[in-house]
């Protein structure tokens, strides 16, 4: 996973606007500007890693565009802000969010931060202490203490059509606590919800996707199988056990005690006591979970030779270039959709 997540690091894009005619060059090179300055104050390429992470890890990311207020000291500016997939609540019914009826956005503040960002309103949410309590929440956060109650900040976004222009415009309500504290209407005109989403493996029908994690589960499932009857052998193997006859007149207290240098009895011989040690497994359940790790790291495009690893046995070129190939390009099908969402954010 650390390798995947690495590997499209490592390929981070970059925006670049080229102009369509010479004329426009200097336009161009003012919109490259702002487009930097933009990346810039995000810290984007800190904020990438975890669009990858999240990318790869649960199979979508999410990024939102918007301008924000409360940046640049109260002047506002745009936004990038990272949506975690179990915050982002989609329409079934559409498989690209821009076709959706409605998106809706939750995250959870104390009640101090809302009456301290809506001051006219925020005085009506209401703390949220019921089930809603499970939607929205990262790992972690739910179960994390704290001497203030909290309430699900809802973010509604919807759009309507108009007919005369035969368009869409996009609004926004924002809801929590039983309080409705702001709605604007018309906040986009070009109808146009501001979120980007990239799905790893898509499912058919729905804007999000599978991850590494989910399609390669049920392999890691039969490894850590195979791992697991050898540990158990290795441990009952390192397990010495003694067969001893009854009518050897052997103490069995001072076989069991290795710190005894004389043991007596009236027969010692092999037919008295005989040493028994668990047959080891055969060489066909370590091959299958080499097989099956082999598998793995070829579904996941991250064998041997894209990882740096020394190849054993392998050492003709040819062959480690193949292998290579076959690592990159699931790398590159990975990196392409990415790209494909960066553009959707510069755009």
């Amino acid at each position: 996973f650390n390798n995947c997540v690495a590997d499209q690091v490592d390929n981070r894009p970059e925006a670049l606007m080229t102009p369509e005619t010479p004329d426009l060059q200097g336009m161009v090179d003012d919109i490259n500007d702002i487009v930097r300055y933009i990346y810039e104050a995000n810290n984007y390429w800190y904020l990438h890693r975890f669009r990858v992470e999240d990318f790869i890890g649960t199979g979508t990311s999410i990024i939102q565009v918007m301008w924000d207020e409360n940046m640049a000291h109260g002047r506002g500016d745009v936004a990038l802000i990272r949506v975690p997939v179990e915050q982002f609540l989609w329409d079934p019914a559409e498989a690209d969010i821009q076709n959706a009826r409605a998106l809706f956005k939750v995250s959870w503040h104390p009640l101090s931060w809302f009456r301290a960002q809506y001051p006219e309103n925020g005085v009506y949410v209401a703390a949220e202490d019921n089930d809603s309590r499970a939607v929205g929440q990262e790992e972690n956060q739910e179960t994390m203490l704290s001497d203030e109650h909290k309430a699900m900040l809802l973010e509604y976004w919807y759009r309507t059509y108009d007919a005369a222009k035969r368009r869409y415009t996009i609004n926004c309500m924002y809801l929590a606590g039983g309080a409705m504290l702001e709605h604007h209407k018309n906040v986009y005109a070009h109808g146009m919800y501001p979120f980007v989403v990239n799905a790893f493996t898509e499912i058919r029908g729905l804007p999000v996707g599978e991850g590494l994690v989910m399609e390669l589960a049920p392999m890691m499932r039969y490894i850590n199988r195979y791992a697991h009857y050898m540990d158990v052998n290795i441990r009952q193997s390192s397990h010495i056990r003694m067969l001893v006859r009854n009518n050897s007149n052997i103490d069995k207290r001072d076989v069991a005690d290795w710190t005894k240098d004389v043991i007596t009895g009236d027969s010692i011989g092999e037919d008295s006591v005989r040493f028994l040690q668990s047959a080891p497994l055969t060489s066909l359940a370590m091959q299958q979970m080499y097989q099956l790790q082999t598998d793995l790291k070829q579904d996941s495009g991250q064998n041997q030779f894209t990882r740096g690893e020394t190849a054993g046995g392998v050492t003709a070129a040819t062959a480690i270039a193949s292998l290579q190939e076959a690592g990159g390009k699931q790398t590159r099908m990975r990196t392409h959709a990415l790209n494909q969402g960066f553009k959707r954010i510069t755009e």
